[in-house]
């Protein structure tokens, strides 16, 4: 019966040195964000729906960030911008496609435009749907001193 009981601990003991081992070769560094931001006016946008024209009053809705160290020093700024998407007048029930334009620019500790990244995103709805919550997934790079500023660009 003890025979049994240590054959048994093998597998797990050897689990848990595989673990202790790859952890220990994991180089992923977590580091505070840059500051991140969102000006007023690009909170707000509406655009057009492909099929019906609709508008679509598209909203800023969070932003979650996750940064990591590079080898070089840079911070990979992993993003995901909420996004709230709300049929303006909902008299079409038809399903719709709408692109949303937005962009992210990266500023100096001098509020210098290092340089701006522009990004398009495409939400739809489906029969029936007035409001859409989608998330856009966005990874950029910044070295120390730089912030981000993420807008919303208006289409009409």
């Amino acid at each position: 019966m003890k025979h049994r009981q240590i054959s048994s601990l093998i597998p797990l003991s050897m689990l848990l040195a595989t673990g202790l081992v790859m952890s220990a070769c994991s180089k992923t560094v977590f580091v505070d964000c840059p500051d991140l931001s969102a000006p007023e006016e690009g909170a707000q946008a509406f655009v057009e729906m492909d099929v019906t024209g609709e508008r679509i009053d598209t909203r800023l809705n969070g932003v979650n960030a996750e940064c990591t160290l590079n080898n070089d020093g840079s911070v990979s700024v992993d993003l995901a911008i909420g996004l709230k998407m709300t049929r303006v007048f909902y008299k079409e029930k038809m399903p719709g496609v709408a692109q949303i334009d937005l962009v992210t620019v990266v500023l100096d500790e001098n509020d210098t435009v290092v340089r701006t990244e522009p990004m398009a995103y495409k939400a739809g709805f489906a029969d029936y749907e007035r409001i859409d919550y989608p998330i856009v997934d966005y990874r950029t790079t910044v070295i120390d001193g730089q912030r981000l500023v993420v807008s919303l660009l208006p289409a009409l």
